[in-house]
This record gives C-alpha cells, sequence and structure tokens, in this order.
C-alpha cells in the first residue's frame, strides 16, 4: 500500500475492494489486479500466474511486464475502454475500467494461453528474461488456458458484475443501501439470462450473494426428479468443499418444512438441523425455496450467517426473482427441443427412407430412437403373425445370441401388454405403476421405462422399448410424444421393408426351381439371351455347358424319385461348387442342367468341365453302393459364342449336341463342339 492514497486508493480501501478482487478472481478462474488510473498497483494480485512470478523476479522481464501491462493499463485509463491484448509472455490479458465519482481504477484480468502454441512460442524466447525451459515444463501443468470466447465472456462478466459491486459498496457507505443492493441483485440476474442449465448460472448467484452480504457458507441445491431430492449444484465459502455431495431427501426435517410452507424461514432448532445432515456446526441455516408454478425447482441455504431481517427479506425477495431464470431456460428448452425434434424426425426419414434390408431398418431405428431420447438400453421387436408371437429383431444394451430365442405372446409382459392393447406405456416407475407392478430389474439403472407399439392402419405390426435414460432422468410426455412420431415413421419404413422382401421372395420363387435352388429353364433363357448381347457388344467370348446325369431313368427305377430327387440336390450342389461367382447355373429340365460362363473361352471353359466332371464321381450317397462303378456321372457338352453360333439358339443346339456326342462315346466324360461334324 502506498503512504499517500491516492483518490481510487481511497476509494477501494472503502470498498473493502481486496476481498471483492479475489472473489472475482475465483469466480472466473482467471489471474486478477486492481490499478490506478497513473498504472500503480492498488493490491496484490489474486491468482497470479507462475509465468508472471517467475517474470517478474527478473529485471528484463519485470520491465516488460511493466511495458506491457503498464501501457494497457494508461490507455484504459485514458479511454475510458478496455483492450485484449497479448502480453511478451504471450499470454492473454484484458483491461477493465471501473469508474465512480469520477475516479477510476482499472482491472487487469486473464493471463492464460489460448494454445499450447502460444506457450511454446514463449519457450523460444524465455531465457531471453532469465526464465529456463526446464522452469516452463514444472508449471506448465499448472497454467490455465480458456478458449477467446471464454476469456470475452469473463471480461464482461467482471466489467458488469465490477462495477455493480463498486457502485453498491459506495452507496451502502452513504445509504441505507436496501435500493442499490437489490439493484445489485438484479442486474446479476440480467447477466445469468443468457445461460441454459442452472449450474451455469448458480455459482455467479452464490458469489455475489458472499460478496453483498458476507455470508460465511451458502448452497444452491436443485431438484433432481428421478431420486427425488434436493442435491448440491454450486457451493460458496467457508464450508463449500465439504457439503460438494450433499443432498436433501423429501423425508428430511427442513426440506419436509420447507416443501409444506413453500417459502423461506430461518433455523437455528440443532436438532432439525442435524436431522437434515448438516454438519454439527452449523447454528443457523436460512432457507430460501425457488418457486415454479408452485412446485420447488430449487432452494438457496445460506449457513452460519446472521443476517438482519432486511437483508433476509431482500434474498427473499432476490430469490422469487430467481425462478425466472428456470422458466426461461424452460423456454429456451422448449424451443431448442421444438427444432431439435424436428430435425431428427427429418433426418431419421432421410435414415430409412431408402434402407430396404429389415435386419439393417430395424437397427437404424432403434439406434436413433435411442439417440435423440438418450438411453442406454431398448429393444425393437416384430410380430410374426403366423405364430402371434413377438420376436426381438434389433437390442441395444444386452448380446443379441442372449434374446435371440425370447418370443412374446401379445398380452404377456409389457411388450405383450402394449401389443395387445395398441396403447403406448410410459412408467416412471416400475415398483409403483398399478399397470405393470414389478421387482427391480437388477440389469436396469433406473425403474422408468417407454414402450411405444409399431401399427398400421390399427394393425399392430411390432413394439419399440427404451430405458435407462443416460441423464438418470425419468421419461417424460414430450418423450412419449416424438417417440410417437418416430413410430409412425418406423411402421411405415418396416411394412415398405417386408413387402419389398417379400416381393424379393415371390421373385426369387418365380426365376428358381424349387428342388435344386438353381435358376429354373425360363429365367435360364431371359439370362441367356441378356449374356449374348452383353457379350456380342464388349467382344468377349460367353461358352455354355450342357450337363445330364448319366442313366438317371435307370436310377429312378431302382431307387424311387424321393432317392432320385437327393441325387438331383446334390448334382447342384456340386454345380454350385465348382463353379465362379460370375456363372449361372439353371435346371434344364428332368435331369438336365446348364451352366452360363461369361467370358470364357472354350478352353477355359473345358478346365471348369473337367473340374465338374470329377467331382461329381467323389459324391457318395448312401444309397449309391448298389449303382454300377459306385457313384453317379455326368456327361458334358460345351459350346462357345461367337467361335461356335452367332446366335443364343444356335448356342444351345450346339452345346447339345456335344452333350449328346458325349453320351454316344460312353458317357462320363466333357466333349467340346467342334464345326466339322456338321
Amino acid at each position: 500500500m502506498h503512504k499517500n492514497p491516492d483518490p481510487a486508493q481511497r476509494l477501494a480501501d472503502r470498498a473493502n475492494w481486496q476481498p471483492i478482487q479475489d472473489r472475482l478472481a475465483t469466480m472466473t478462474s482467471l489471474s486478477l489486479l486492481t490499478y490506478n488510473q497513473s498504472g500503480e498497483l492498488l493490491f496484490p494480485p489474486s491468482q497470479e500466474n507462475e509465468i508472471c512470478k517467475l517474470s517478474q523476479q527478473n529485471p528484463i522481464g519485470n520491465q516488460r511486464c511493466q511495458e506491457h501491462c503498464g501501457r494497457q493499463v494508461t490507455l484504459a485509463a485514458q479511454t475510458g475502454e478496455g483492450a485484449f491484448f497479448k502480453c511478451h509472455a504471450n499470454l492473454q490479458v484484458f483491461s477493465v475500467p471501473l469508474v465512480i465519482e469520477n475516479t477510476k481504477i482499472i482491472l487487469l484480468g486473464g493471463k492464460t494461453y489460448y494454445s499450447y502454441q502460444d506457450l511454446s512460442e514463449f519457450r523460444n524466447t524465455s531465457e531471453e528474461i532469465g526464465i529456463q525451459s526446464e522452469q516452463l515444463l514444472s508449471i506448465s501443468k499448472s497454467l490455465p488456458f480458456k478458449e477467446e470466447e471464454a476469456l470475452k465472456a469473463a471480461s464482461s462478466l467482471l466489467k458488469t458484475m465490477g462495477q455493480t459491486l463498486l457502485n453498491h459498496t459506495h452507496a451502502s457507505l452513504t445509504s441505507s443501501g436496501t435500493s442499490t443492493l437489490l439493484l445489485t441483485l438484479l442486474k446479476i440476474l440480467a447477466e445469468a439470462r443468457g445461460t441454459t442449465h442452472p449450474k451455469e448460472f448458480a455459482p455467479l448467484l452464490l458469489n455475489t450473494l458472499g460478496v453483498l452480504f458476507n455470508i460465511d457458507t451458502a448452497l444452491f441445491f436443485l431438484h433432481h426428479p428421478v431420486s427425488k431430492s434436493f442435491k448440491v449444484t454450486s457451493g460458496f465459502g467457508r464450508m463449500r468443499s465439504s457439503l460438494d455431495e450433499s443432498n436433501l431427501n423429501d423425508t428430511d426435517g427442513l426440506l419436509a418444512r420447507c416443501m409444506e410452507e413453500g417459502k423461506p424461514f430461518t433455523s437455528q432448532s440443532l436438532f432439525e438441523i442435524l436431522k437434515s445432515g448438516f454438519p454439527d456446526t452449523t447454528y443457523r441455516i436460512d432457507f430460501f425455496p425457488i418457486l415454479l408454478e408452485k412446485k420447488i425447482e430449487g432452494i438457496i441455504v445460506v449457513m452460519n450467517t446472521p443476517l438482519t431481517p432486511e437483508e433476509f427479506d431482500i434474498i427473499s425477495t432476490f430469490s422469487s426473482q430467481v425462478s425466472l431464470l428456470f422458466e426461461n431456460i424452460g423456454l429456451q428448452r422448449q424451443f431448442s427441443k421444438t427444432g431439435n425434434d424436428l430435425f431428427f424426425l427429418n433426418e431419421m426419414n432421410k435414415a430409412i427412407g431408402s434402407e430396404l434390408d429389415a435386419e439393417r431398418l430395424c437397427n437404424i431405428i432403434l439406434e436413433k430412437s435411442s439417440e435423440v431420447i438418450g438411453t442406454e438400453q431398448g429393444s425393437l421387436m416384430l410380430l410374426d403373425e403366423t405364430k402371434k408371437e413377438l420376436r426381438i429383431k434389433a437390442i441395444k444394451g444386452l448380446n443379441p445370441k442372449i434374446v435371440e430365442p425370447i418370443r412374446i405372446e401379445p398380452g404377456q409382459g409389457i411388450s405383450g401388454y402394449v401389443a395387445a392393447t395398441g396403447e403406448p406405456l410410459l412408467v416412471e416407475n416400475l415398483e409403483l405403476d398399478q399397470r405393470v407392478i414389478q421387482d427391480r430389474r437388477t440389469r436396469y439403472k433406473t425403474n422408468s421405462f417407454i414402450s411405444i407399439p409399431l401399427k398400421l392402419n390399427h394393425r399392430i405390426i411390432g413394439v419399440l422399448n427404451l430405458t435407462d435414460k443416460v441423464s438418470g432422468e425419468i421419461f417424460s410426455d414430450e418423450d412419449l410424444h416424438l417417440l410417437t412420431s418416430i413410430a409412425n415413421q418406423a411402421s411405415i419404413a418396416i411394412e415398405r421393408s417386408t413387402f419389398f422382401q417379400r416381393t424379393e421372395e415371390l421373385k426369387q420363387i418365380s426365376i428358381t426351381d424349387s428342388l435344386t435352388n438353381l435358376l429354373n429353364r425360363r429365367y435360364f433363357h431371359e439370362r441367356m439371351a441378356e449374356e449374348i448381347e452383353r457379350s456380342r457388344r464388349h467382344g468377349v467370348p460367353l461358352s455354355l455347358m450342357m450337363i445330364d446325369l448319366d442313366d438317371f431313368k435307370r436310377f429312378n427305377d431302382s431307387y424311387g424319385h424321393l432317392t432320385g430327387d437327393e441325387a438331383l440336390k446334390a448334382a447342384a450342389k456340386c454345380f454350385r461348387n465348382c463353379i465362379r461367382t460370375i456363372d449361372v447355373a439353371a435346371r434344364y429340365g428332368g435331369e438336365e442342367f446348364t451352366v452360363i460362363l461369361p467370358q470364357t473361352t472354350k478352353e477355359e471353359a473345358a478346365i471348369i468341365a473337367e473340374r465338374i466332371c470329377g467331382e461329381m464321381k467323389k459324391i457318395q450317397l448312401p444309397f449309391d453302393r448298389r449303382l454300377e462303378g459306385g457313384r453317379i456321372t455326368v456327361s458334358l457338352g460345351l459350346a462357345t459364342f461367337p467361335e461356335d453360333a452367332q446366335t443364343q439358339e444356335e448356342l444351345i443346339n450346339n452345346a447339345d449336341l456335344a452333350l449328346y456326342r458325349a453320351k454316344t462315346l460312353g458317357k462320363d466324360q466333357v466333349v467340346l463342339f467342334q464345326k466339322n461334324w456338321k
């Protein structure tokens, strides 16, 4: 301190500015200093940056600090405007001028880095002012880092709050200060209106109350909807750290009284205080409930502070105004949620709009629904209308293998209840809801869940279940409304996917031989026409095999048609295993088969044909011991386009001619078509 204080010094002393500076620094988590308009330091720094300490220990570093920061303090005093600047150590700093009675004091705050790059750049020049790299490394973990927007917000807050507190402390020395106190608190409330959660504005409110009323300890309790208790959101003062995890339950004495009366009160009853879980060193507690639509959403608790009746009334008025913040946040959330819901429904429609695979579609619907509501577990079940049972098609939070065998009949359990009634089910507590009362489920975190029917034109097609919100909250009517909209979209998408799948199945049936599951003769001709055209267009060869099981009529006569069918299926399996992915196998009729080999020369096709002929000999059927040679054999004829034919009909005829030649030469062999046969 100076021996002959200037006006700014006297003003700061009268305002008891040092503890205010300390609390403002703590509140913003920034270094803070106060200067007079001549650039002289009025109070020691609060939360001084370690780099500043090291710099000022060296004459060169101290001189640079004075040049950079001193220049900005002088500029703020002359212009009355604050500014942001970077000091010689690359620290981001701001100045905030405060004025009262034509006297200015300058706050210098920040002293933080935006990024490690700023620190790295300073490290390259730090030795010039006597700071070694090892010293920087040792303090690097304790150095503050903040984003630019956060620093600007802190500067704005200090400008408003600092000026308001300075005005108040000055006015309280010259008058009763009641109106100034209220004005100060209302301005602080105005500053907090931009926040989106009580956790954001609670520290500001408690710090303000603590500074203005010299409060020993204060706590901000917020209502927790799941546990039905009030939990500490923020604290201030001497016992803050020991009470950070405190909570009040509905059955506690002081909370029960607060819930019943719904208005501020004071208790100095040691029995009530201890019963509510407060430390035995507490001799007085003041409760200030914050009500929204007659429900207590929060409580400001002041401890061990002998408030005057006037101060008690001021804080009571203040707490009633805090409810406006809760209302404002609720409106912001509702507006934001409406926009988010519309965005999500649009994104949901995009995600499922083009998906036709039933399995992927069900997983997308469950994942997106869980994402928008914020849940950890869930399932999507579809109704098998033939067997009248629900089957799980998508699961979250459990291994799919565990739930795969589960079948639920309509009316059975929670999902069955929803499927049977066609009505959505929102349960806050499974153990208390008379519709589905059950014991607590150990694998679930909460007792709240939501179950939505999937239906089309009042026809139930499935059920969507979600539980365990990540936030721990119970499901709300808003969740129910959004999930109902999702369910409507999902039902249409699932029905479309089912229709597509059935169409594909019918299409497959129409082109597939039912016995061997190879393509049928009709589709073979369609595919041959396509491949001939492709071969002609691109100038590549196309080969065709005609295959016939040797002595199959005698086989059927000897062992019966059922045994013959088994032989045909075994042969078809052999063909599929021997050909390539691009090749097309079909049952041409009876025991005759054909294989289309795109982009394949006669020599290449012959290799595949010989492979088929050889693999057929390896087939061991339980009835083939009485067959001649103990096996089933095949004869194969092979022709190639355009080498052997110019049209589809000619290619088929020539391959068939090669097959006939294989038969006449003794069967069980491959014959390639030759033009000189004609």
